[in-house]
């Protein structure tokens, strides 16, 4: 798989503008006020027969208003008699203007500014197009990475959410995943990948089987004009996602082993397909709304010698069902009995509902609760305020989920300050230790355990700490301060170094990586 081209997808966050109403006139060196274009004079005086009309002449009026063709101005010039139409629509735009003003002074309309910087886009997702040589063509992909910020472990590695739909379901699943890994520590920061099928042959790509029905309750159609006739080719697609597409996100961006299929409607139905044929190529898998209708329920009525094999063990389902209704609904509640049926198989697996939301409304309730249930813990009230209790939780995550999860510096160096404004010292300097551990180039590490250090009386060690917080960030003029005061008071910095004892006691020291999930 070759990487052809890389874009952005953007949420386009301009503020919204007055109209531009102000120019200056063509026909004036003083200012004037463009509110449309009159047309030209064509005189008929004989002077100017057979020539060009004469767009730039202008005239006065018996009220003195001045009016050139194509602009309005305040300035004296020959008079050009046809063009007293012109004077009453400029009279009319004036009080429109005068409307205007008074909207804007009122705070209705915003007035723009010279001054004013235009505004940056929000980047949500890099898009990339790359080519399968499985499916025989270019593909596109829209790659959300976790964004710097309060919490963020800007290191990785990441686990990776594979998101089929991706340029309908990414914005939605991205904000949640950003907002709830971010602000309420409610899951951990993953990578998204969209996979586009707009575009591409969804219906071949989407279903697993050949199907001449296309949907639960349509009769069947047969031959070239038949709806379904290009369905079946799910297979294919999930060759082109574990031989090719999974391969290439391993190599360009920073991987944790943890990976997530999610899809809804047709792409749930593929999500299901997976789990049961391909139950190695993800860890867990998240089915909105799916198909199982399709095909006269195949999946269904196949499912059991699969459930039954003893290979779903320490796999994970989430399906939900919106208010669809029919025999939607009816495919579901028989395969959730399946499920049941089959509980000594190992699958943990969840079930929800939505009546009173649609097939479009249902994945925003519904991926909320897969969180939820992929990652139960991280929603669970914390009490970890000491060193120990937080390196037991992402120890226990880490075991868990198959890869090292390093605790967030943000929420350790919150966890930190807390400890010193309660006067727990020595939890400060656990927490504060932590961080040097895992982010040994981390300037606010060191900063911060000097300050643990000032307020336990050990300005030796807090000038040490300070120092080596500003040979990694010499711009940080708040550590400058910080070490000015200590040396004005007489203090020497302890030359044994910030933390000869107390480094890397709590946690197994990260290796340094620059920012963002991308490898370089």
């Amino acid at each position: 798989m070759v990487d052809t081209n890389t874009s952005s997808i953007q949420l386009d966050i301009n503020r919204h503008r007055a109209p531009h109403i102000t120019r200056r006139s063509r026909s004036s060196p003083g200012s004037s006020v463009q509110v449309g274009t009159a047309r030209q004079c064509g005189t008929p005086h004989a002077r100017h027969a057979g020539k060009r009309p004469q767009p730039w002449r202008s005239f006065r009026h018996p009220t003195g208003l001045h009016a050139t063709h194509g602009d309005f101005a305040m300035n004296a010039g020959p008079v050009c008699r046809r063009s007293i139409p012109a004077v009453r629509r400029f009279v009319r735009h004036l009080r429109h203007l005068s409307t205007i003003a008074g909207f804007i002074a009122a705070g209705l309309v915003p007035a723009a500014t010279a001054a004013e910087p235009p505004a940056d886009p929000l980047i949500i997702a890099e898009t990339r197009v790359v080519h399968s040589a499985i499916l025989g063509q270019d593909r596109r992909i829209s790659v959300y990475l976790p964004r710097m910020g309060t919490g963020s472990n800007e290191n990785g590695p990441f686990p990776v959410l594979y998101l089929l739909d991706g340029e309908r379901q990414l914005p939605l699943v991205a904000g949640q995943i950003d907002y709830l890994s971010k602000i309420n520590l409610s899951m951990p920061q993953m990578i998204v990948v969209g996979i586009d099928t707009n575009g591409y042959d969804r219906l071949h790509d989407l279903t697993p089987t050949h199907s001449d029905r296309a949907d639960p309750d349509s009769p069947i159609v047969t031959g070239p004009s038949s709806p379904t006739r290009t369905s079946g080719g799910g297979e294919i697609f999930l060759r082109f996602l574990g031989e090719e597409l999974v391969p290439y996100v391993d190599r360009h961006y920073r991987t944790a082993p943890f990976k997530v299929l999610a899809g809804h409607s047709l792409g749930g139905l593929l999500t299901v397909h997976a789990l049961l044929r391909q139950p190695r190529m993800f860890d867990a898998y998240v089915a909105i709304s799916p198909s199982l209708w399709w095909d006269d329920e195949s999946l269904i009525l196949g499912a059991g010698p699969y459930l039954g094999s003893g290979r779903l063990a320490g796999k994970r389902l989430f399906l939900s069902i919106s208010g669809e209704g029919g025999k939607f609904h009816d495919g579901l509640a028989r395969f959730d009995g399946l499920l049941k049926a089959h509980a000594s198989s190992g699958l943990a697996f969840r079930y929800r509902e939505y009546p009173d939301e649609t097939h479009a409304s249902g994945p925003v309730a519904a991926y909320y609760d897969a969180w939820k249930f992929l990652f139960p813990a991280w929603l669970s009230p914390t009490t970890d305020d000491t060193p120990q209790k937080t390196d037991a939780f992402y120890a226990e995550q880490s075991r868990r989920y198959g890869y090292r999860i390093v605790p967030p510096e943000g929420i350790v160096n919150g966890r930190g300050y807390a400890a010193l404004r309660s006067g727990r010292a020595a939890d400060a300097l656990g927490f504060f230790r932590m961080n040097i551990a895992n982010y040994p180039g981390s300037a606010n590490a060191f900063d911060s355990l000097g300050d643990a250090y000032v307020q336990s009386g050990a300005a030796s060690r807090a000038m040490a700490c300070y120092r080596r917080a500003l040979a990694l960030a010499p711009s940080s003029e708040d550590t400058r301060r910080k070490l000015v005061r200590l040396k004005d008071s007489g203090g020497t910095a302890d030359a044994s170094g910030c933390d000869p004892e107390g480094s890397g006691t709590h946690g197994t020291p990260a290796a340094h990586v620059p920012s963002r999930a991308i490898r370089r």
